[in-house]
């Protein structure tokens, strides 16, 4: 919708990868904030943001819907198909792993939080950062440069 549009301008104006995950951020942020979500909703966005693989037929089957009222709801809800949340909340978790263990090998962390392997990782890095992934690294940690120190 209009929303999407907005942002997506928003999003392709914005300076770099940190204002981009800024600009993210608040319109979740506002989005989540502005529902009144039913049990079932709730529990829904819970499960598919651990999903690590595809994340519609399980949870369709938890809360008794088919698997396109599913996907409805869940569009409707947060503004995302259920797919890109559960790669967008993977992503997330992956960045929080590169923080809290920044000597650990990307392909291992990327492999701990529910990456099948690298190509996988790199191009959801690269859709949600514009960056590699050990770009991404070296921005997350300034003070050690994103370098592995083996």
């Amino acid at each position: 919708g209009e929303e999407a549009r907005t942002l997506g301008e928003a999003l392709c104006d914005a300076a770099d990868a940190g204002a981009r995950f800024a600009l993210l951020d608040a319109f979740l942020e506002r989005r989540f904030a502005e529902r009144d979500r039913d049990r079932g909703a709730a529990w829904a966005m819970r499960r598919v943001a651990r999903a690590t693989g595809p994340a519609t037929s399980a949870p369709a089957e938890g809360v008794g819907w088919s698997r396109k009222h599913f996907i409805q709801r869940f569009r409707e809800d947060t503004g995302f198909s259920p797919d890109r949340f559960r790669r967008l909340a993977r992503f997330e978790r992956f960045t929080e792993a590169i923080i809290a263990a920044p000597e650990d090998s990307l392909a291992g962390l990327a492999t701990d939080i529910g990456y099948v392997d690298q190509a996988h990782l790199t191009r959801d890095v690269r859709a949600f950062a514009d960056m590699t992934p050990g770009e991404l690294r070296a921005r997350l940690i300034p003070g050690q440069g994103g370098i592995r120190h083996d």
